[in-house]
């Protein structure tokens, strides 16, 4: 049963690889963005781990939309968890300034959350899969108002990302409701803008960490 073809998304018309090749080109763009920070980001080991993990998330992504099933699902939503909880770590560590004990047990409290979250993901554009996401811009906001007194440039960026993560939300919810009008679906823009919020908070944040350590590597 876990091998049983999926239709999640709009575009998919049938059960073959390339029957949502947009989604499929987007999930490339991601994976090949989340390297191309990796590299970029040579000797800050913790921020190039998250741009790795993102990777992660994009090869997963690109494995279930090429063949979604049950078993696919569960690697990507898997894939995203991990990569959620290590980003809300490494935040508590670099953006509150607790030392990894606290910043561990936060992420501990988080965690019951993010793996109730992830199964409502796999409802195909409900309400729903899209509130299962909702709590990560949600987060990053309560982070941006709470930096903005002493680091406003960086509450700008944590912000800006939050805004992009908040409109690639709302396009995956979008997909089913257009697809009448929209056969394409709107999946493959929510895979991109939500690419280009990470990689930009990311790069943000890394560079952050860095100056806060006096450009140490």
């Amino acid at each position: 049963m876990i091998f049983e073809p999926i239709k999640a998304y709009c575009e998919r018309q049938g059960p073959g690889l390339w029957e949502e090749p947009l989604s499929l080109i987007a999930a490339t763009v991601m994976t090949v963005a989340a390297l191309h920070l990796w590299r970029r980001l040579a000797g800050n080991r913790p921020y190039q781990l998250l741009a790795l993990l993102l990777a992660v998330v994009g090869l997963a992504s690109i494995v279930v939309h090429a063949r979604i099933n049950g078993l696919t699902t569960a690697l990507v939503l898997s894939a995203m968890g991990l990569f959620a909880l290590a980003l809300f770590y490494r935040m508590l560590r670099d953006l509150s300034g607790l030392a990894p004990l606290p910043a561990a047990v936060g992420t501990l409290i988080f965690l019951p959350f993010t793996v109730a979250a992830m199964p409502l993901l796999t409802l195909s554009a409900a309400v729903e899969a899209n509130l299962a996401l909702a709590p990560f811009p949600i987060l990053m906001l309560g982070i941006a108002a709470v930096l903005r007194s002493q680091h406003a440039a960086l509450a700008r960026e944590v912000f800006v990302a939050a805004l992009g993560l908040s409109v690639a939300i709302v396009l995956r919810g979008l997909d089913s409701p257009l697809c009448a009008v929209w056969p394409w679906g709107t999946h493959f823009l929510y895979i991109l803008l939500s690419t280009a919020a990470l990689v930009r908070l990311l790069s943000v944040l890394a560079r952050h960490a860095l100056a806060a350590r006096g450009g140490g590597g």
